[in-house]
């Protein structure tokens, strides 16, 4: 499998992470911009969370910037944006039950599924 095959596998894996039909997909999604515009939106979220608790905000920053300048070098088509502000939604909802949480378990999860998220993403900057 050559580079951009890895990278489009790996695009539908983190696409693969979201729940049932909450949010619009494009009619035939290209999985590489899909699998961007997913990764946008969650470290936009992981951006706000990063004010609220300690953690390497500079790193995230970095792949967001990383994320954005493909995004837009892509050349943003709106169909992408709904997949976008879903993982955002998504991701931040992960990230204030982790943060928040009244049930240990449950916030244990969440942060772990956060996380595993996350790094399926920055794996897509390196590969």
């Amino acid at each position: 499998m050559g580079k951009n095959g890895a990278i489009s596998a790996l695009a539908a894996l983190i696409i693969g992470q979201f729940p049932g039909p909450s949010f619009a997909v494009p009619a035939d999604p290209d999985p590489l911009y899909a699998g961007i515009a997913t990764c946008l939106g969650r470290f936009s979220a992981e951006i706000e969370h990063a004010r609220l608790r300690p953690g390497p905000a500079e790193v995230i920053a970095q792949r967001y910037s990383s994320f954005d300048e493909l995004y837009t070098a892509i050349g943003p088509d709106r169909r992408y944006l709904s997949l976008r502000i879903a993982a955002k939604m998504q991701h931040r909802q992960l990230l204030d039950t982790a943060l928040f949480g009244t049930d240990p378990r449950r916030a244990r999860l969440a942060g772990q599924r956060a996380a595993r998220q996350i790094a399926s993403c920055a794996e897509m900057l390196l590969s």
